[in-house]
């Protein structure tokens, strides 16, 4: 009989942050847990688990990057709170395990974002007001090639401010569609 086994994962790959699902993928690693399968490590195919006795406990998985002399003092902290560092997706996200009814330790009161998913108001607005204003002086330049009978370089110019018109326009509409407090632009 096999004592290892690999689970694939598809929010948590090595030297990226999980993307969405990886809640659900710790309630996975739960239910493999009692029924007797113990995650040991992080592969590059997925979780690899390893054959024990059943467990009634849950594992939480947290993303930071300590350095690594103060690696020991990160894990300690969760110690102190019950959980127990299991293994490593790369350098930035770690996985705990305790016992079913462990609090949560307070920076997993709330979900993690998925990489991307919060939105910069402030950058958008001045990456769109910066595009807006390249594309005003490209159609005013069409315009002054056109005036000096310069074709190639009026329809060079239009084009690229037409095209810097429709980029910074995207910025807004994101911007406008995204509601103060939500978290992710529209799909």
């Amino acid at each position: 009989m096999n004592s290892k086994k690999v689970i694939p994962s598809g929010s948590f790959q090595p030297g990226k942050l999980p993307a969405e699902g990886a809640d659900d993928e710790m309630e996975m690693l739960a239910y493999y847990a009692a029924q007797g399968w113990h995650l040991r490590g992080f592969g590059d195919r997925g979780f690899v688990l390893e054959q024990g006795q059943p467990l009634n406990c849950v594992y939480c998985y947290d993303v930071a990057r300590p350095r690594a002399a103060d690696m020991s003092d990160y894990v300690s902290g969760f110690a102190r709170s019950g959980w127990a560092y299991v293994a490593s997706c790369g350098e930035g996200c770690h996985f705990f395990r305790a016992a079913a009814g462990t609090p949560p330790r307070p920076n997993e009161s709330q979900p993690q974002p998925a990489v991307g998913a919060v939105i910069d108001r402030a950058a958008y607005k001045k990456s769109g007001l910066r595009t807006l204003v390249l594309a005003v002086l490209a159609l005013l330049l069409s315009f002054v090639f056109q005036y000096f009978r310069w074709t190639a370089l009026r329809f060079g110019a239009l084009a690229l401010g037409i095209l810097l018109l429709f980029m910074g326009g995207t910025y807004f509409i994101t911007l406008y569609a995204a509601k103060k407090g939500d978290r992710q632009p529209p799909k």
